[in-house]
């Protein structure tokens, strides 16, 4: 294919920073091969659109790239393949340590399939090298490698992706090494999850190598997909699977640091061993749910030091800071549901907390939700009072949730005078 006049002008004097730090000439025909390898329909299209001078950031230049082949994609859906194709093979090169493996691919030398089933095993041992793997499961699937890296189906499976999807993975789920390349590929992905999940059946009887092939043919398909924790920490040694936490909290600081022992409240763990629980749950991938029900309103009576409580609110403002401060698997904001019983005296103010004036500012990162029962929408539909309640002071209210218990409870409270 010959390159128009324009085309070549405006990559004549063109340097290419490389992620290792040296520079080296733009070349055109490099450029263009790379075009014909991701399947581009017109790579002078590329070349012509392309608007940069003096050095450019190999990362910078891929990404322009990239934004030209979607742009066309109303016109043609080859481009979005193209894109993805290109995007995919910017993470091979990664992943295979630099260039030379696709080179030998496109010349010819090496097969693709070969390739990438070649590094697999150089990913299991990159791994271990960096002890991100469980030690107990590494030990035990070590023997079966190259098993499984014979069932990897890669050229298939990895196009079944769309460009976001390619995107996404690189933003959250794929694993790098220490200096901040992929060293997993879409594939290995698939089959580090399906390995970390298969491993349990060694408890029960089951053959985790018939488990993990049939739980990587599901995720590699598309049939099916886990949650993210379970993509983040599958075989690795933190091995968090679990998304979705409820934490207790109690009407006290700290069970560690409670002064009031003459009436003791009940402090099985408190607001500070909540936020400190919630940390961790969020550095490992997690998201939380919390009751504040416990927690007495604005505005009462600390007895322990004849204080004024600040409620609920001002205490889910120290959550939803921590979040801002520590992301889920130190790839994602952490994810909160705050919760407040519908009898609790803070009710409106909750319920109000996201709207209004503060409603870009204020608690940011949280859902939040109203716990309620049949018996409060049994009052609500015969139109009767809502009496809202001080939790201190009938704590029957959330130890007799539902039932018959917590209408004695309610009503009782109700009747006091």
């Amino acid at each position: 294919m010959q390159l128009s006049t324009e085309a070549i002008s405006k990559v004549v004097g063109i340097k290419i920073l490389k992620r290792n730090g040296n520079t080296e000439d733009f070349s055109r025909d490099k450029l263009v091969r790379s075009l014909k390898l991701a399947g581009v329909p017109d790579p002078d299209l590329v070349i012509n659109a392309l608007d940069i001078k003096g050095t450019v950031p190999s990362s910078e230049l891929s990404d322009r790239i990239q934004l030209i082949m979607l742009n066309m994609v109303t016109d043609d859906l080859r481009w979005h393949d193209a894109a993805r194709n290109y995007l995919i093979w910017s993470v091979y090169k990664q992943v295979w340590g630099g260039k030379d493996v696709v080179k030998a691919i496109n010349e010819g030398r090496t097969k693709f399939e070969d390739a990438y089933r070649e590094g697999f095993k150089t990913w299991f041992r990159t791994g271990l090298e960096l002890r991100i793997w469980d030690s107990e499961m590494s030990a035990w699937y070590a023997q079966y490698i190259d098993e499984l890296a014979r069932y990897l189906d890669p050229p298939s499976r990895d196009l079944l992706l769309t460009y976001n999807g390619v995107r996404t993975l690189m933003s959250r789920y794929l694993l790098k090494r220490l200096d901040g390349t992929f060293f997993e590929a879409p594939q290995y992905l698939w089959m580090r999850t399906a390995m970390g999940v298969a491993y349990a059946e060694l408890k029960y009887g089951g053959d985790p190598i018939t488990w993990a092939r049939r739980f990587y043919d599901m995720m590699s398909q598309l049939k099916f997909m886990p949650n993210s924790p379970t993509l983040y920490n599958a075989m690795t040694r933190l091995g968090q699977l679990s998304a979705c936490f409820v934490v207790p909290i109690d009407d006290c600081l700290s069970r560690e640091s409670d002064t009031n022992k003459e009436d003791p409240p009940e402090c099985n763990f408190g607001i500070m061993d909540a936020l400190r629980l919630a940390a961790l749950i969020f550095q490992s991938g997690g998201g939380v749910g919390y009751n504040f029900g416990k927690l007495r309103p604005e505005g009462d009576i600390v007895r322990s030091t004849t204080g004024i409580a600040s409620g609920p609110l001002s205490f889910m403002k120290l959550f939803d800071t921590l979040v801002d401060t520590i992301k889920q698997g130190g790839k994602r904001r952490g994810a909160q549901m705050g919760m407040l019983f519908w009898w609790h005296p803070d009710i409106e103010k909750f319920i109000t907390s996201k709207s209004g004036e503060l409603k870009d500012i204020q608690l940011q990162n949280f859902n939040i939700s109203v716990t309620i029962d049949d018996y409060f929408m049994q009052r609500a539909l015969r139109s009767e009072d809502i009496y809202l309640i001080n939790p201190r002071e009938c704590p029957c209210l959330y130890k007799t949730w539902g039932g018959e218990e917590f209408v004695k409870c309610y009503e009782g409270g109700v009747s006091r005078p």
